[in-house]
């Protein structure tokens, strides 16, 4: 092996090199390949490009003085040996995060088959061990041209990084960006009338009527509610599936999309008529997961405030940011320490310290308490309700109560989205996506909603308020959370145009839970036959609240579709209801993937009421 090349104190004082490595390692891992995933998930992110660059410099400024310090009092020798080590971490480094992407699909939260993929994890280790053990071994020849080759990554990635920002697609729909929700008031409540939604975010409702609508323990919680179990929702997700509860329309893609929400939400929209009524609208949407889903603005919603957002915020969208950029950088055999069960394992750190210094405690849980941390992209604000189980009655809970203005309230928490987290004693984890998992946490969050229900009885708003608990599609992500499937030949025609080329889980995520309490109301959870969808909320509220709403087609040029007051519809009355369908995808355009219109005509659950109305596609 070749001797370490000799150098005088002064040269070796002198020396950049390990500035060098130490900059290119940090401004690949915490700046660059961040900086590419917000551009090309920008629709995504709350920050704009520029808070992303700010805040990821600065990371990668303290981060690389701290580590060209270290190296600075390593003796010569091994000092070489490290920095030419850190040289070649960087380059696979960049070369996962550019030349050897592999692919996982849409990282929502669903579990990832890691032992899937044990040849990508045999291609990553030999990789690395063929690139790091030569350089490791002639690194006292490699040295002297390691300050070059360091120079020459960071032009590249420099170049490739303004190269993508000037490329890239200027969405209309970052008007998002420019607003952030105030949660001060989350909940504070009026003492006069309060209309209270709670979206648990892919509910089925078959789901409700097997796990919990036979335990009388959990409907003794839910009086004076209707359960609607023939619902169908607007859309198969939330970024559309929300816009038709909060404004009765169904996206169709006759317009590009931040068009579509700008007219429905600054229309009769549901909170936009009751901010003109005089109420305090405070919604607070999935933030982070569902931008898209509502139209920003003073006009909409009470607690939309323009930007500048808090720098605490902005931190913690950067820092997912930076997780998912480690993630796509990393060899396989250690992206799932990073992945960390999809809490990813910086935000897990943020996040957790902020839910704490949020809750002042730790919420109390029923068996193992759930901690602060993320119990799915929902975040905080599940924990708040979370909150209500074990409440003792003796201390003051996070329900606040006002003035006399009517108030109404939007939440939309993480619910039942993939992964499953919570088992019904509250023992957290991730657990396998099966129909027994998803039937547990359905439990759990039953029983939250019931202690929260329960808290409102106890503060005597209860009887003044009109609450709706919904999710806003169910889930169908798996065969067995079908919802009544059958196997005609009708279901392999219906195939063929299905958003998945599945039908069954197109109808699955078509049938959402829908429960429904009147002002006043009282007696046992009853259960209704009418046939009801979600875009039916707007036109409900309205008449409760004696505010004239027009009638309008939920999708246009379908006039036999129109949202109406669920308690004017008769159990089992022919009704033509119609859903929309389409392809998830990560990148954004002006329109949305091609749209299967479904028409549903008869009860729901049956594939013999569905048919396939139109192909909604942009292109044609």
């Amino acid at each position: 092996m070749s001797r370490p090349v000799s150098r005088s104190d002064g040269r070796r004082s002198r020396d950049a090199t390990p500035l060098l490595t130490a900059t290119l390692l940090t401004l690949t891992l915490l700046v660059f390949v961040p900086a590419h995933v917000y551009l090309a998930n920008r629709s995504d992110v709350l920050v704009f490009f520029s808070d992303v660059i700010i805040v990821t410099t600065i990371l990668a400024a303290g981060t690389g003085l701290v580590l060209a310090g270290l190296l600075a009092i390593l003796p010569a020798a091994l000092q070489q040996r490290i920095v030419v080590l850190i040289l070649g971490v960087s380059f696979l480094l960049w070369f996962h995060a550019y030349c050897l992407v592999w692919p996982y699909g849409a990282l929502d939260g669903s579990a990832i088959p890691w032992a899937s993929y044990t040849g990508r994890n045999i291609v990553d280790a030999l990789l690395w061990l063929l690139v790091l053990a030569p350089l490791l071994w002639f690194a006292p020849r490699v040295y002297p041209r390691a300050g070059s080759a360091c120079l020459g990554l960071l032009v590249i990635q420099l170049a490739s990084l303004g190269i993508s920002a000037a490329r890239t697609y200027d969405s209309p729909l970052d008007f998002f960006k420019h607003y952030y929700v105030e949660k001060e008031h989350a909940f504070e409540l009026s003492k006069g009338k309060n209309v209270i939604v709670v979206v648990l975010d892919g509910f089925q409702s078959d789901i409700f009527s097997e796990a919990v609508l036979p335990n009388a323990a959990y409907r003794s919680h839910f009086t004076g509610f209707s359960y609607f179990p023939d619902t169908v929702a607007g859309f198969n997700f939330t970024e559309f599936a929300v816009p038709a509860i909060l404004t009765g329309n169904i996206y169709d893609n006759s317009v590009p999309r931040d068009v579509f929400l700008r007219q429905a939400f600054l229309g009769d929209s549901l909170p936009a008529t009751l901010k003109q009524a005089g109420f305090a609208v405070h919604l607070y949407p999935w933030r982070g997961f569902a931008n898209e889903s509502i139209y920003y603005h003073e006009a909409v919603a009470s607690n939309f405030k323009r930007r500048p957002r808090p720098w605490m915020n902005k931190l913690v969208d950067v820092v997912h940011l930076v997780d998912l950029g480690v993630f796509r950088s990393m060899p396989q055999f250690a992206k799932r320490y990073v992945y960390n069960d999809s809490k990813w394992r910086l935000s897990a750190v943020l996040t957790d310290t902020l839910a704490r210094q949020l809750l002042h405690a730790a919420p109390v849980g029923v068996g193992e308490p759930a901690k602060p941390a993320e119990i799915g992209p929902g975040g905080v604000l599940d924990n708040i309700f979370f909150r209500f189980i074990g409440h003792d009655p003796s201390r003051t809970g996070p329900i606040t109560l006002g003035s006399e203005r009517g108030v109404f309230k939007f939440y939309h928490l993480a619910g039942l989205h993939v992964p499953v987290k919570l088992k019904r004693d509250f023992t957290k984890g991730v657990f396998d996506y099966t129909r027994a998992n998803y039937s547990e946490q359905a439990e759990a969050y039953a029983m939250i909603m019931g202690a929260f229900l329960d808290e409102l009885k106890r503060l005597n708003v209860y009887d003044n308020s009109m609450i709706v608990i919904l999710g806003d599609h169910g889930s169908g992500r798996a065969a067995e959370l079908y919802t009544n499937p059958g196997d005609s030949p009708r279901i392999a025609e219906l195939d063929r145009t299905a958003a998945y080329g599945d039908f069954q889980r197109d109808k699955a995520r078509g049938i959402p839970l829908l429960l429904v309490k009147r002002f006043g109301e009282k007696g046992a959870l009853k259960t209704s036959r009418a046939p009801a969808s979600l875009v039916d909320i707007p036109a409900t509220v309205l008449a409760e609240l004696n505010i004239p709403h027009p009638r309008v087609p939920a999708v246009a040029d379908h006039t036999d579709f129109h949202g109406v007051s669920l308690f004017a519809l008769r159990p089992n009355q022919p009704r033509v209801r119609y859903y929309g369908a389409m392809q998830w995808t990560l990148e954004k355009s002006d329109y949305a993937n091609p749209i299967t219109l479904y028409r549903i005509q008869g009860f729901s659950w049956s594939d013999d009421s569905w048919s396939l109305e139109k192909i909604l596609d942009p292109k044609k």
